[in-house]
């Protein structure tokens, strides 16, 4: 009230607000737009400086345009209005309050300090991303649930042992998806329900499903000696064809043992071959069983066979194979089953380098030509078994030097065994 009661007669609001309206176009700021316009070239930068000095003094000019000179608490002013030394001689601290508040708000401005205003999301861009948060909860808001799943009896050697499965699941999985379960622990017991052998497992949750799990099963092997609990243990994510780790248990003095490590291959488990006891005389000869595996050679697949030693509790590569040369014995690989899928070639006429035997150096190939409807019948593969068992889990499969194929093209059959070959009969290197 006191601030309109005591206004100059010269105070002319309407008039002020206009005169700021007629600033957006004065002779300074149009002489910046032309000097702009007329040097394409200079940087953002110039033109931000040249914007706030603009914007500071448009600022200046208002504040004289709202507020009459004789309202400033200057000594300077002189006047009569409000404020000024010329009305009572004594300065008037609301009057200060008033200008420095009004030059604040100027200031803090963000336009006049030359920022920019970041215009609210549309609501509509923003609704996307809300319902997508609310569409991938986190691991923290999945619950998850404990269940035991109880694999067995198991009869080895006059004792029982079961497998019990401890399983993470979240609540509202469907129980007959075993792929929305997680394995967490993987116990042994025996009849009493005594836990002989544990291991434990880890896993991984993403937008409420599992990105890191694994799984587990487990069978009996009847040997032709003894008897053994195999435990396959899969996990996901996995490279390509790689298999399972498995895990062999026997009797070792009536006990439950472990055979030495884990073991593991770019393939599956067949079959185990028992081999029964054989009397030799008044002894009586005990021979290793032999466990069959499915394994991937580059090009196809072959039956590689692993020694079981139920007596020792070991495992060794269950063929090895060798060749007379004139430097004495060497490993020449041996002669294994195959299995192969092919792709037929889209080439009309192609050709193969035929060896009468699995080897470069006996004797010259025939070059026989491959049709696009040539009957190829793949017979077996010659190859050399890898075995590591360097680190803690045993590592098998095939020699990485180009195995041998037993062919047989339109009737004539013999050995091929470089890439080219295969990929010319439609064997061409995956995996």
């Amino acid at each position: 009230m006191l601030l309109h009661e005591r206004k100059p007669s010269h105070w002319e609001p309407r008039g002020a607000v206009d005169r700021i309206a007629g600033l957006r176009h004065t002779p300074m700021q149009q002489d910046h737009e032309n000097s702009e316009a007329s040097q394409p070239h200079r940087g953002k930068h110039s033109a931000n400086q040249a914007n706030i000095s603009l914007r500071a003094t448009l600022s200046l000019d208002v504040m004289r345009l709202l507020i009459p000179l004789s309202w400033y608490d200057f000594p300077s002013a002189g006047g009569r209005g409000p404020g000024g030394l010329g009305d009572s001689g004594r300065a008037r601290p609301w009057a200060r309050a008033f200008v420095v508040s009004i030059a604040l708000v100027l200031a803090g401005d963000p336009v006049a300090q030359g920022q920019t205003i970041r215009q609210p999301a549309d609501p509509k861009e923003r609704a996307p991303a809300r319902a997508a948060q609310r569409s991938a909860p986190s691991a923290a808001d999945v619950s998850l649930q404990d269940i035991e799943q109880h694999l067995g009896q198991f009869r080895i050697g006059g004792q029982d042992f079961a497998v019990v499965l401890h399983l993470k699941r979240p609540v509202g999985a469907q129980a007959d998806r075993p792929d929305e379960a997680a394995l967490s622990a993987l116990d042994i017991q025996d009849a009493l329900g005594t836990t002989l052998y544990r291991k434990t497992f880890s896993y991984a949750l993403e937008a409420g499903t599992f990105s890191h799990s694994c799984a587990a099963s487990a069978q009996l092997l009847d040997g032709g000696a003894a008897k053994g609990l195999l435990i396959s243990i899969g996990c996901l994510p996995s490279a390509p064809r790689s298999g399972d780790v498995w895990e062999l248990f026997g009797l070792m003095n009536g006990r439950l043992m472990r055979f030495e490590r884990p073991f593991t291959t770019d393939g599956d488990f067949l079959r185990l071959i028992p081999n029964p006891p054989r009397k030799v005389g008044r002894a009586t000869l005990f021979l290793p069983d032999v466990m069959q595996f499915r394994v991937w050679a580059g090009n196809f697949q072959v039956t590689v066979p692993v020694h079981v030693d139920w007596m020792q509790g070991r495992l060794t590569p269950g063929q090895r194979c060798f060749e007379q040369t004139g430097h004495g014995l060497k490993d020449s690989g041996c002669e294994v089953p195959v299995e192969a899928q092919r792709v037929p070639s889209d080439q009309e006429l192609t050709f193969v380098r035929l060896f009468t035997e699995a080897s470069a150096g006996m004797g010259l190939p025939r070059h026989v030509v491959v049709r696009k409807d040539s009957r190829v019948e793949i017979l077996s593969a010659k190859i050399k078994m890898s075995w590591d068992q360097s680190r803690e889990v045993i590592l098998f499969g095939v020699d990485d030097q180009d195995p041998w194929l037993k062919v047989r093209i339109d009737g004539q059959e013999g050995w091929i065994h470089t890439q080219e070959d295969f990929s010319a009969i439609g064997l061409p290197q995956t995996g």
